[in-house]
């Protein structure tokens, strides 16, 4: 009974089809290790399609049997949509668009520091950050900061004396 395969796979595209997309894999849209992942993938569907049981196809391609199950699960799913792992998206942003957006509308009216910039996004959005993120949030952005004093007529004649190495810095568009 050893020879009994449980499941059987789906055949959903032609051994050519396979070649074909065995050929047509391209490093500059999903990297050269999906690509490889992808090209172990096809071998495998491949093997399995020519009478290879899962465990002699996951032997062959030195990995887990297991992991030939998995592989195969996934092929018979979705065919050629199993070849590489579903983007993953990540967690929300805590600020949507439209709030960002208000953000960056204020920065544009006046340079702000990122305290001043964190105490905006809690009292209008109630959203906490820590400084830190709000200058993340603010570069990705693509605000940068400047000097506390820009060019102004209320600068200080003596403006570059009074600057100090750890003075805070304004975001300005």
């Amino acid at each position: 009974m050893a020879d009994v395969e449980h499941i059987a796979i789906v055949r959903h595209v032609t051994m050519d089809g396979i070649d074909e997309a065995i050929g047509s894999l391209d490093p500059k849209a999903h990297g050269q290790k999906g690509v490889d992942k992808a090209r172990a993938k096809l071998t495998f569907v491949r093997m399995r399609y020519r009478g290879w049981s899962v465990v002699e196809a996951a032997d062959a391609l030195g990995i887990n049997a297991q992991t030939g199950y998995n592989w195969q699960m996934a092929w018979n799913e979705s065919g050629l949509g199993s070849l590489y792992p579903a983007p993953r998206t990540g967690r929300p942003p805590k600020l949507d668009e439209a709030q960002r957006e208000a953000l960056a509308d204020r920065i544009r009216r006046g340079p702000m520091t990122t305290r001043e910039a964190r105490l905006f996004i809690v009292g209008r959005f109630g959203v906490e950050y820590s400084e830190k993120q709000v200058h993340v949030i603010l570069g990705s952005m693509g605000f940068h900061h400047s000097k506390p004093y820009p060019v102004d007529y209320r600068r200080p004649a003596d403006a570059e004396g009074q600057l100090k190495k750890n003075s805070r810095m304004l975001w300005t568009a």
